[in-house]
This record gives structure tokens, C-alpha cells and sequence, in this order.
């Protein structure tokens, strides 16, 4: 092979393992998501508004360490067109959560994009509507869940608390 075309096709083998094994070491980061085993147990939790009133029909809901948990949240507002969402944040994070959610807008469903103090969420969900989100338990604990619509919070909120698993599982 001749030397003017063995070194172009050298760098560009080169450039190729380089850009697979960054490839490969990016798709291994953790992205500090929490695993969930094929195995979990699966909880279907539902949430609701008491029919017009900016309350919660649950202040408190449960679930154990290790499960993947789907919240649905209805909004059960018939008379006053009043959009609610449901959100899970990281203990003491409520105001910054809300703050954040206020400045990012209606247009991000009041929640500030990737905010990392938002564990889970649904969408603003009008009056009538359902809407649900999907996500790993986090580590045992109590959360504070609540409703992101500027001035709703003070009165939609309650507490999700993840049970430790009990021995075997």
C-alpha cells in the first residue's frame, strides 16, 4: 500500500475506535437514574381533586422501596376550568420547585425543565382529564407531592411515602 493513502485511512480507523469507545462510555455513565429490577413490584396509585375544590383527595399515598409506581392524577373539577398537575419533589424543595415551575410557565406545564429537585410529574391536566406518569420509587423516605399551578401549592399538596422492601425481595 502506498504511503499517501495508508495514513489517511489510519487516522480515519483511528478516528472511528476513538468515537465507538467514546460511544460506549457516554451509554455507561450513570445518569444517576435509579435501576429497576424486571422483577419489581408494580404500583398503580390514583390521586384526584375533590371535585371543584383546589384540594387533593388524598393527602397521604404509599409505596415500597424498589417498585415502579404509576400515578394517575384526575382531575375531577366539572364547573370551573381549573388546570392541575401532579408533582413529586425532593424534600424541602417545594418553594424552589414552585418558584422555578412559575418563571418556566404554562408552557412547561409550570415545572421547570430537567429540574433536578422534580422526581415526578404529570402534565397540566385540565378540568375532566386525566393524565399519568410513570417512575422508579426513590430511596425510602417521606415526599412531598403538590399541584405547581401558581398559588395552588399553599392547598394541593400531601405526602408519598416509600416503605422500605421488606427481607427477600
Amino acid at each position: 500500500m502506498r504511503r499517501e493513502t495508508f495514513f489517511p485511512r489510519c487516522r480515519a480507523l483511528a478516528f472511528f475506535v476513538l468515537l465507538a469507545g467514546l460511544t460506549f462510555t457516554i451509554a455507561g455513565c450513570d445518569s444517576g437514574a435509579q435501576s429497576i429490577s424486571p422483577h419489581a413490584p408494580q404500583i398503580m396509585l390514583e390521586i384526584g381533586t375533590q371535585g371543584d375544590s383546589m384540594v387533593f383527595d388524598q393527602r397521604e399515598l404509599s409505596a415500597p422501596a424498589g417498585a415502579l409506581i404509576t400515578v394517575t392524577f384526575h382531575n375531577r373539577s366539572r364547573l370551573v376550568t381549573m388546570d392541575h398537575n401532579w408533582i413529586l419533589a425532593q424534600p424541602g424543595t417545594e418553594e424552589s420547585v414552585v418558584r422555578d415551575g412559575v418563571a418556566a410557565g404554562a408552557e412547561n406545564d409550570f415545572v421547570a425543565p430537567n429540574d433536578p429537585n422534580v422526581i415526578a410529574k404529570t402534565r397540566l391536566t385540565p378540568r375532566g382529564e386525566s393524565s399519568s406518569v410513570t417512575f422508579p420509587a426513590p430511596p425510602p423516605g417521606s415526599y412531598p407531592y403538590l399541584c405547581a399551578f401558581p398559588g395552588h401549592q399553599m392547598v394541593m399538596k400531601g405526602t408519598l411515602t416509600i416503605t422500605p422492601r421488606g427481607p427477600g425481595h
